[in-house]
């Protein structure tokens, strides 16, 4: 059998290969750091398993959450706070180090729980949870679940920037005309945060695409009479 090729920096959990050591009772056997900046050896057969996910810090933090520690929202919950406010995380340049918080009550876990249950619902297969807006904090409201894919192009693209795209080429091809569906209709049609789409109609306002009426709601402006 081929073995299996490791190098330093691969991941697996929370720990980072730092280099091989020598075998142990035909176990091959990896020094690794864990985000908490703690360094431990352990087997490669158990990092690949998922036996072993953390130098046992993660198992500490989880018996100290009464008792929603096995809830499957727990390493969701801990993986946003580690890399929003642990420096020493793989990941918190991207997060922490660019100013991006966890919300107040969002650091407990309970209250987590009960929120993104009652806002987003049970987490889909292959998604994790995202920002909605590639600068906002994690907090109600302004979170979603995504694919790898979703949270690549909303990395690349604020939201609301992707939700004007979509009603801009609706506008063109005829498709969306006269008094635009509420934002909240709008944030339906789009999987998205109602927030983003008003941020959206903002920018078609400005292109002159679309105008309010106080009181009447938003139109789409008629082809002839739009900016080219």
């Amino acid at each position: 059998m081929r073995p299996i090729d490791v190098k330093p920096g691969d991941r697996y959990a929370l720990l980072t290969v730092v280099r091989e050591e020598a075998p142990r009772l035909s176990h091959r056997m990896m020094v690794v750091r864990c985000d908490c900046g703690t360094e431990k050896v352990a087997a490669l057969s158990d990092l690949r398993s998922g036996a072993t996910k953390s130098c046992g810090c993660m198992r500490r933090e989880r018996r100290m959450t009464h008792g929603l520690g096995d809830h499957p929202l727990y390493n969701t919950w801990w993986a946003m706070l580690r890399r929003c406010e642990n420096p020493k995380a793989h990941n918190y340049a991207r997060y922490g180090g660019r100013g991006i918080k966890v919300c107040e009550q969002w650091h407990d876990l309970a209250v987590f729980i009960a929120d993104i249950e009652r806002l987003l619902g049970p987490r889909p297969e292959g998604c994790t949870l995202d920002r909605i807006e590639n600068d906002s904090n994690y907090e109600p409201g302004q979170v979603q679940w995504a694919t790898a894919k979703q949270q690549a192009n909303n990395r690349r693209e604020p939201l609301y920037r992707q939700v004007a795209r979509q009603l801009r080429d609706r506008i063109r091809a005829g498709q969306l005309t006269g008094k635009l569906p509420s934002a909240v209709s709008l944030a339906r049609q789009c999987a998205t945060s109602r927030d983003s789409v008003l941020r959206a109609i903002a920018s078609l306002k400005r292109e002159g695409l679309v105008v309010t009426a106080r009181g009447s709601g938003t139109f789409v402006v008629p082809p002839g009479d739009q900016r080219s």
